[in-house]
């Protein structure tokens, strides 16, 4: 059987099965969920209350339950899984905080300084790093080895008023980070070199970029604005395809076969 994990609002996580096309409700939380990541055993929740909270993706039973013991009061807005420890990023009024956790016990194992850029907007892995994506456009690379920064990556730009456009998602695809932006934009990042290319929202002639997903040979971006979907070529970053999808498509999943988008305006999910 094949699942993916949906988080509400409300705190509830949800199941759903991508054969038998059912969805199950697993458990509540006390906070909104903000992130969900799988490390193999546990699915965690990044919670608005600060909290990281595990719970076992077989039986739905909790499991470790973390609070930084400096940051606690601020959002869990993303993390990710390395193979090893589970990577939250935090933020709120400016300050940033990365932090990895023992997947299996929840204690704190990993974690760096406040990173420049303000609130954590997106998190992700390429192998050997931990790339955050940043409310000021630009990321910082963490080697998720220590926890210590490695570079900061100035790669924003403006909005007309001159003001910093943020960065909504991140996503690898086996060779670059690809940012995507609140105004449409894509900032493609080699990872080794960390040289970018750039795909302006003329290219696009979209809205903010909701999410981010890459299949094995494509990335998918979704548009919240305009209710849509858009296939790149990793390899030499043309776009392929746009599809229409129902209202407000804020997440992406890819289960090795089918893309899935979950659409907020509709509580819904199709697949392409």
């Amino acid at each position: 059987m094949c699942f993916f994990d949906i988080g509400h609002a409300d705190g509830t996580i949800g199941k759903f099965d991508v054969f038998g096309r059912t969805y199950e409700e697993v458990l509540t939380l006390a906070s909104q969920i903000n992130d969900l990541a799988f490390d193999g055993v546990f699915i965690w929740a990044g919670l608005d209350d600060g909290k990281l909270r595990a719970v076992n993706a077989s039986t739905g039973e909790l499991g470790p339950e973390f609070f930084h013991p400096f940051y606690s009061r601020f959002p869990i807005t993303s993390i990710a899984f390395d193979g090893l420890y589970t990577w939250a990023g935090n933020g709120d009024t400016g300050i940033a905080q990365l932090f990895g956790v023992n997947s299996n016990t929840g204690a704190l194992a990993r974690s760096n300084t406040t990173l420049d850029g303000g609130p954590i907007t997106d998190v992700v892995f390429d192998g050997f790093h931990i790339w955050t994506g940043h409310m000021d456009g630009n990321v910082n690379i963490v080697d998720a080895s220590t926890g210590v920064l490695i570079d900061r990556l100035l790669i924003n730009h403006v909005d007309q008023e001159s003001n910093p456009v943020p960065i909504t998602a991140l996503v690898f695809d086996g060779v670059n980070i690809w940012a995507g932006y609140e105004d449409g934009t894509l900032n493609v990042v080699d990872a080794i070199s960390e040289t970018v290319t750039v795909i302006s929202e003329d290219d696009l002639a979209g809205g903010p970029i909701s999410a981010l997903v890459f299949d094995g040979a494509h990335v998918w971006a979704a548009d919240n604005f305009n209710d849509r979907i858009t296939k790149f070529n990793s390899t030499d970053l043309s776009q392929v395809a746009a599809y229409s999808t129902g209202s407000n498509p804020t997440g992406l999943s890819f289960d090795s076969a089918d893309v899935w988008v979950l659409m907020k305006g509709e509580n819904s999910v199709m697949k392409r």
